[in-house]
């Protein structure tokens, strides 16, 4: 707890750094001056960069703290009059995942054409299925399982139509012709410094076969998969298509709903390991509604069809698979305190992994933001009752 404050503090003394939205942070792509912007007919370029810090401490005596550069990151934007090209690469001290080709990765790259009101997207870009994300750190059930914050790679088209009498409706109309292979989902056996469940080297949360184990008690890698089709050598998510609606309506009094309703087909190949492809379905709707410095949102998610093979039991893989996420947050001057909860129900084993997680966020100014979060993250099996993780987590984002 001292390294952290101290480094705290130092940073806090030295830093001139850019502000993170979330465990991810997303960027917006620079708004587009028409005209003002061509100078002798030549592009444009605009960089960006930092890093997020993390200071995991667990509750539980057993397992070690842990303090690290979670990762860094280099935006890179070029636009020339309605074209462009987006550019994230991010850097770890370590793989971010196992499966993970580097500890060097494109989170995002992609080309694009900007019209009026819509862009068009060709490259590796995040999915939209479902809502984006929480405003947490510590992240979510639906992120551990690859659902959200999930970069692939095809193309997308999106938009939004005119405000038309107090409200409007954004779409996203996305196919994808395979996955990223970079996304959040957790592997059997983890590396020490990941995200969720004990930032320790504990994988997904489901028991290793022993049969996986090799005689130096390492993990033998693609043995068993994780909680996507993407920690499985040679298996793909594949023909992945996206559709999402969603309308906002203006309200009187300063409130204001917004609506989303989701529909995702893809093909499950995992045929490194069974003989077979999956056909998988995903259906989602969600609801937020925000008044001033408050907001509260709810989700419910639900998969038909196998994307893994071993989880959340080894060779017992769930069909069918309901998720429920909600939280609520409150602005109050540079401050927000929120809490989100999460609930991964896996029908066929009649397991629930369920996250809590309060947390409160700080904006030093537009450099320098922090954040603190206690984490409780629960399965519930049969009536029994395990912890996958509780802890505290401290996260500092700095960027320029």
């Amino acid at each position: 707890m001292k390294r952290f404050v101290l480094f705290f503090l130092i940073t806090l003394a030295f830093g001139r750094y850019a502000l993170g939205q979330g465990l991810v942070p997303v960027r917006d792509l620079p708004t587009y001056k028409w005209g003002s912007e061509r100078v002798n007919d030549q592009p444009q370029f605009d960089f960006h960069g930092g890093a997020t810090l993390w200071y995991y401490r667990p509750n539980q005596s057993y397992i070690d703290e842990n303090f690290s550069i979670y990762f860094a990151y280099l935006d890179t934007d070029i636009t020339y009059e309605r074209y462009g090209v987006h550019a994230e690469t991010r850097f770890s001290e370590h793989k971010f995942r196992g499966y993970y080709p580097s500890n060097i990765w494109f989170q995002e790259a992609y080309g694009y054409y900007r019209g009026a009101n819509y862009i068009v997207k060709v490259g590796k870009e995040y999915t939209h299925f479902g809502k984006f994300w929480d405003g947490s750190y510590y992240g979510n059930v639906l992120y551990y399982d690859g659902l959200v914050l999930n970069p692939d790679n095809g193309v997308s088209l999106e938009g939004s139509l005119p405000n038309l009498r107090g409200w409007k409706l954004n779409y996203y109309a996305q196919y994808f012709v395979i996955d990223g292979s970079t996304n959040g989902s957790l592997d059997p056996y983890g590396q020490k410094g990941e995200g969720g469940l004990n930032g320790e080297e504990t994988g997904d949360g489901a028991p290793i076969e022993s049969t996986c184990i090799d005689s130096n008690g390492n993990f033998i890698r693609g043995c068993q998969s994780g909680r996507d089709a993407v920690s499985v050598p040679g298996a793909h998510r594949r023909n992945e298509a996206i559709l999402r609606l969603e309308p906002t309506f203006t309200l009187p009094h300063n409130n204001k709903l917004t609506l989303g309703l989701n529909y995702e087909y893809l093909l499950a190949d995992l045929s490194p390991i069974l003989p077979r492809r999956f056909n998988v379905n995903r259906y989602a709707a969600d609801v937020t509604f925000a008044h001033v410095n408050w907001a509260i949102f709810f989700e419910w998610a639900h998969q038909q069809g196998y994307t893994v093979t071993d989880f959340p039991l080894y060779d017992q893989p769930s069909k069918s698979i309901d998720y429920y996420w909600a939280g609520t947050s409150y602005k109050f001057g540079r401050c927000q305190a929120y809490f989100n909860y999460s609930d991964g129900y896996y029908h066929d084993e009649n397991i629930h992994d369920i996250t809590y997680v309060p947390g409160i966020s700080y904006r030093f100014n537009q450099f320098l933001s922090g954040a603190i979060e206690y984490a409780n993250w629960l399965r519930m099996h049969s009536g029994s009752v395990s912890m996958n993780d509780n802890s505290f987590n401290f996260i500092l984002n700095m960027g320029i």
